[in-house]
């Protein structure tokens, strides 16, 4: 009974004092949901403002990148400029001092049989003056008119074998400029036609007692100079022929054709002696040669050189190999609409 009095007594104090306190608990609720949503803004409206200013930095950081890469491409572009032009100037220097060594080498190898040939006619000389004068004093001999038509005779092959040495150094000289025809280019099937070019220069190697090769992996026509790839092949052949076989060893030369996308590569190979390793550099210098005793003058590599380089617009290179010396040459392949190749 005391309890049911107590709860009769103490349960409307309990329900105003339980109806105030969840007033006051949803009016507390309801102020931290306006806190939590102002912050909530808040929160959103600074993240916003540091999105908009981390934006703006990063356009300002691409604007001066842009700058920057402008400003590196024009230095890049200048120091290219700078660069080409500087390799120009050692291209034309170092055309200028193989022009030099060409006419001093020209002057060289010209003076020397051309001094004989004035000594010679100079002794001739002496000796008809000799002769002149015996004869007219009634004291000339049939022993001494032997003697001097022997050596007269001497004289004259003596006279004629240094004017064939000049003749043919002439004609080495002449071929360092190919005729215009010779630069000709048009469509080639080389592997049809190479054989018949090459078929002299085939006939003189097997003529040596050599094998000469043709090994050819192109399909269709190319458009090259066939006449001017002929000379090249030609230089390279005799090159063979005179230095990779001494002491009448017997070997092979191997002339390969392939096409490596726009470029025509050509491989020349022998399989003689090779050469030191110490010379390859040297090869293609003009009078160059470990033959001049021989009557060698060292022009056939650097004339197929210039050809290459100058006038086919390609590469010439010696690669190692383990037997003989094994030439690579590489050619542009233009078509009809290109531009003709000039000697320039």
């Amino acid at each position: 009974d005391t309890v049911r009095l107590f709860q009769d007594d103490m349960g409307p104090v309990l329900g105003k004092t339980q109806g105030r306190f969840e007033q006051q608990t949803a009016a507390r609720i309801g102020e931290l949901s306006d806190r939590f949503m102002y912050i909530r803004s808040a929160f959103l409206g600074l993240i916003m403002v540091l999105l908009v200013v981390f934006l703006i930095r990063i356009i300002k950081l691409n604007l001066n990148l842009m700058t920057l890469v402008k400003q590196r491409t024009s230095a890049l572009d200048k120091a290219l400029d700078d660069l080409k032009a500087s390799q120009e100037m050692v291209l034309e220097s170092r055309r200028q001092s193989a022009i030099a060594t060409m006419i001093v080498g020209i002057s060289h190898e010209i003076n020397t049989p051309l001094g004989v040939l004035l000594t010679a006619i100079s002794k001739m000389r002496d000796n008809h003056n000799d002769l002149s004068v015996l004869n007219t004093d009634q004291k000339l001999t049939r022993q001494y008119f032997q003697e001097y038509l022997d050596q007269q005779e001497e004289l004259l092959d003596l006279s004629d074998a240094n004017i064939s040495r000049m003749r043919t150094m002439i004609n080495h000289f002449r071929t360092l400029s190919v005729q215009e025809q010779a630069l000709e280019r048009h469509p080639v099937d080389i592997c049809g036609d190479m054989a018949g070019w090459l078929a002299m220069l085939a006939l003189e190697v097997q003529r040596k007692g050599h094998a000469y090769l043709i090994d050819c992996h192109v399909e269709g026509a190319v458009f090259t100079s066939p006449v001017a790839i002929v000379q090249v092949l030609r230089h390279l052949t005799q090159n063979s022929l005179e230095f990779a076989f001494p002491d009448g060893r017997v070997g092979s030369i191997r002339i390969g054709f392939r096409r490596e996308g726009d470029a025509l590569v050509i491989r020349h190979q022998d399989d003689g002696i090779g050469i030191p390793h110490d010379q390859l550099e040297r090869v293609f210098e003009p009078f160059y040669t470990t033959g001049r005793a021989a009557g060698h003058m060292g022009l056939g590599l650097n004339i197929a050189h210039n050809m290459v380089t100058h006038l086919l617009g390609g590469t010439i290179g010696l690669e190692r190999c383990e037997i003989g010396t094994l030439v690579i040459i590489r050619l542009p392949l233009g078509g009809e609409n290109s531009p003709a190749i000039s000697p320039g």
